[in-house]
């Protein structure tokens, strides 16, 4: 089990900020704010202001990663960024 706080994954984040998750996750990458390596991870720049990682264990498998969180300013932010990609 992850401790998350406020944090959020992506679908989460832009179900809450009510975008359209692969536009949103594109314009991320397009903007250089993520970029794709198998899953999305942040640039070093933009952590932990934006987005944070943390590692997780699936207790059922033993499998391990990473997974990127969403933080509240990075929600915040990308608000009032991105007022054309809204459903």
């Amino acid at each position: 089990m992850i401790d998350r706080n406020a944090l959020l994954n992506f679908r989460e984040s832009a179900k809450l900020m009510n975008y359209f998750e692969r536009k949103f996750c594109q314009r991320l990458v397009d903007e250089g704010y993520l970029y794709r390596k198998g899953i999305l991870h942040p640039y070093t720049q933009y952590v932990p202001l934006y987005f944070k990682t943390k590692e997780y264990t699936n207790d059922n498998n033993k499998k391990t990663g990473v997974q990127t969180l969403m933080t509240v300013k990075g929600r915040e932010f990308f608000t009032g960024k991105y007022p054309d990609i809204m459903k």
